[in-house]
């Protein structure tokens, strides 16, 4: 989402490929740092754990959700799918919930929001060096 952030912040044009329906179990970085920590100190058997924030996001929801934390409207502009994209996917946690006791513990719009700040201040210290 950074470069969406960022385009909400600095005014520029957004590409989105496709109509935006697409969407994804967006997984926050908090919540993949503790799965792997879990992971790491389990003492069930080695292997792959499905890990995602537990909510299906379309583009299309989230480029709403940006707008609305960044109080402005988004110059979104679409481009053809791209070959290979898959329209839908999800994350099936039920073995990272059973073997580690992990469930997802972020809020999407609360992450989006937490970044938007960040990527605010980058965009300050952009234009004071600039200044």
């Amino acid at each position: 989402f950074h470069r969406f952030l960022r385009a909400a912040v600095d005014g520029t044009p957004i590409s989105v490929y496709g109509d935006g329906t697409q969407s994804r179990d967006f997984t926050s970085v908090h919540d993949a740092v503790e799965a792997n920590v879990r992971a790491m100190q389990s003492t069930h058997p080695a292997g792959a754990y499905n890990i995602g924030g537990g909510r299906i996001v379309s583009v299309n929801e989230a480029l709403t959700t940006i707008a609305e934390l960044a109080a402005t409207t988004l110059d979104i502009r679409h481009a053809a799918t791209e070959a290979g994209d898959v329209s839908h996917t999800a994350a099936d946690t039920t073995r990272a919930r059973e073997a580690l006791g992990w469930e997802p513990q972020a809020d999407f719009r609360d992450t989006l929001e937490a970044e938007l700040e960040w990527v605010r201040g980058l965009a300050a210290s952009r234009q004071a060096s600039v200044d």
